[in-house]
């Protein structure tokens, strides 16, 4: 799991726990907030089942499911961890809020938290994303984040499109060296 806190300017990322699923549940409780997750999550029975697969499994360190919270409030969560759809070395990154906080720039705002220590914590080269072709909001985002289509496929039992970002220092094909 990620071992620090990840603090952004309004939010606090921190590691996914049990006691995060009554909130969680509220969270995924409406159908359009879960529905790019691949599994029904407005039970709670079925939050809970998810997130005791995510806090017993072991990731790398540094890497997990994290839960962002607004003013101490859940409101979502996220993951940087090896990927269980690409090639490996693979990491994917993934993010969910709950609807009422679209709009605001938090899953954004997470996402480049996530990245960041991916890159500056963890010196990761790269990090790939698997966004549905449907999921419009997740789409924009992965582009102002600076990640790059380059693929899409059947992932997670559904059509992805498949999106990377490299890290700053990760050689370029066909870069020239600096003098």
């Amino acid at each position: 799991m990620v071992a620090t806190l990840l603090r952004t300017r309004r939010l606090v990322l921190r590691p996914l726990e049990l006691a995060d699923v009554p909130r969680l549940a509220e969270v995924f409780a409406d159908p359009e907030t879960s529905r790019w997750l691949g599994r029904d999550l407005s039970r709670p029975e079925v939050v809970r089942e998810w997130a005791e697969e995510r806090t017993s499994a072991s990731y790398p360190e540094g890497m997990g499911y994290l839960t962002f919270l607004l003013d101490g409030v859940v409101i979502g969560y996220g993951h940087l961890r090896p990927s269980h759809e690409l090639p490996a070395p693979a990491v994917e990154i993934g993010w969910s809020i709950g609807r009422a906080h679209w709009g605001l720039g938090l899953a954004g705002e997470a996402a480049r938290a996530l990245l960041e220590h991916g890159f500056e914590g963890l010196g990761l080269p790269a990090v790939w994303a698997l966004v549905r072709p449907e999921n419009e909001p997740s789409l924009r985002l992965a582009g102002r984040l600076g990640f790059v289509e380059v693929a899409s496929g059947v992932h997670y039992g559904a059509e992805h499109r498949v999106f990377v970002r490299l890290g700053e220092t990760t050689p370029r094909v066909g870069a020239l060296p600096r003098r």
